[in-house]
């Protein structure tokens, strides 16, 4: 044992050494996993909290679980042809493209109304009109929406006065 002297007496009094390392001394400060990954760089083993936190409980700390987040336009696409929307989500599409398929005038005096197994339904205001859209303006009407949606989505068109 060492001896250490005060000034005030010539009385020894033991000093205790400390033998137990404790491994958070001398340890150097480190980023966590997240931190080093948005900086580039490799995720470390553990951080010096987490290394204490673990001695300290007996028990190591659960990873963190990654981030999953999706974006809501991501998770529709990927959504939407499982549960048969796909062709509803076309379907849309058609109805807000309308007016620039078929005109102004046209579209004033008609609307797509429900589109089923590739035939288009369109109800017609007025008889004169429908005798337009199916005898001149059809073809027409049918290729722009093609060359738009695609061949598949529809392979004709009824129109009807409604």
């Amino acid at each position: 044992m060492a001896a250490i002297r005060t000034s005030s007496s010539s009385r020894k009094v033991p000093r205790k050494k400390v033998s137990a390392k404790k491994p958070w001394k001398g340890a150097q400060w480190r980023l966590s996993e997240a931190t080093e990954r948005s900086r580039g760089g490799t995720p470390l083993k553990r951080t010096l909290r987490e290394q204490v936190l673990a001695e300290w409980r007996g028990v190591s700390e659960p990873a963190p679980s990654p981030d999953r987040t999706v974006s809501v336009k991501e998770l529709i696409a990927q959504l939407a042809p499982k549960l048969g929307l796909q062709n509803r989500l076309r379907e849309e599409e058609m109805l807000a493209a309308w007016n620039e398929i078929v005109g102004e005038f046209f579209a004033q005096h008609s609307r797509p109304a429900r589109l089923v197994n590739g035939v288009l339904y369109v109800l017609v205001l007025q008889p004169t009109v429908l005798y337009e859209l199916d005898r001149r303006w059809k073809g027409m009407i049918l290729e722009k929406i093609r060359v738009r949606f695609g061949s598949r989505l529809v392979r004709e068109i009824r129109f009807s006065v409604g």
